[in-house]
């Protein structure tokens, strides 16, 4: 019974007598058109060797034209791992080198100004902004152009009581010559004002209710100091009770 739909696949050749289209075929006629139209569509592995412009032989196989694919994809591997311990992207062996911008040091001078902010020595220190108890706001850039002592404690921790005199006496004493700045951390200031008025402390202290400058500067432990110089980057980090003595000492470190 002759099928009622008629097929229609277009070759691409153009033969004797124009384009070829396939008609209604079947049985083994239609088996024997799609095997030709198979072997019209068949890679022709000579036509991409000559446009590709590659002098191979004619009967080179197929194998060696994976071997060759396979060095260029090992050239292109090698040179991305050079390239990423250069510190860029190198793609081949006569490809493009792409350099990535440099990363900022952990330490270098102020003038350069690229220090990355980390609660680090070797990095500018995060800034932020308090409020003493009689309702003055301050900020550590207030503090800019002298060295900076900051000292994180609560008062409510015993070894941050024994470390704040040494603090206040650094404050009283080195007036003109270093800032001193003391954070409170969970403390409310109506507690920091009793607390600095029982001992009669004069250093400046911020009520750290929710702990937000303490978490700026990672402060895991109590008390710590952090000696800070005229630019805003951290010279030294200490944590624990420091007497007067050793607090002058790492405030050396700054100027």
């Amino acid at each position: 019974m002759e099928r009622a739909k008629r097929v229609f696949v277009r070759t691409g050749k153009a033969g004797p007598d124009g384009p070829s289209f396939a008609g209604p075929t079947s049985g083994a006629m239609e088996v024997a058109e799609e095997e030709r139209y198979r072997q019209l569509w068949k890679w022709d592995w000579a036509t991409v060797r000559t446009r590709l412009g590659r002098r191979l032989s004619p009967d080179m196989p197929k194998g060696t034209l994976l071997k060759l694919a396979r060095i260029g994809a090992w050239f292109v591997l090698v040179g991305l791992i050079l390239g990423v311990i250069s510190g860029g992207i190198f793609i081949g062996p006569f490809g493009a080198y792409i350099k990535k911008p440099p990363r900022a040091p952990m330490d270098c001078e102020p003038d350069d100004g690229i220090i990355l902010v980390r609660p680090s020595p070797g990095y500018r220190a995060p800034n932020f902004v308090g409020r003493l108890p009689d309702g003055t706001v301050v900020s550590l850039d207030d503090c800019a152009g002298l060295p900076t002592v900051l000292v994180f404690f609560r008062t409510s921790s015993a070894p941050s009581i024994a470390h704040m005199p040494a603090v206040d006496r650094l404050y009283r004493e080195g007036k003109g010559q270093c800032y001193v700045m003391a954070i409170a951390v969970f403390d409310r200031e109506d507690d920091v004002g009793r607390c600095g008025g029982a001992n009669d402390w004069s250093v400046p202290m911020i009520a750290d209710t929710r702990g937000e400058i303490a978490q700026a500067y990672d402060i895991t432990a109590l008390p710590t100091t952090f000696i800070i110089d005229a630019h805003r980057v951290i010279r030294d980090l200490r944590i624990g009770t420091m007497t007067y003595a050793e607090l002058e000492r790492a405030l050396k470190t700054s100027y």
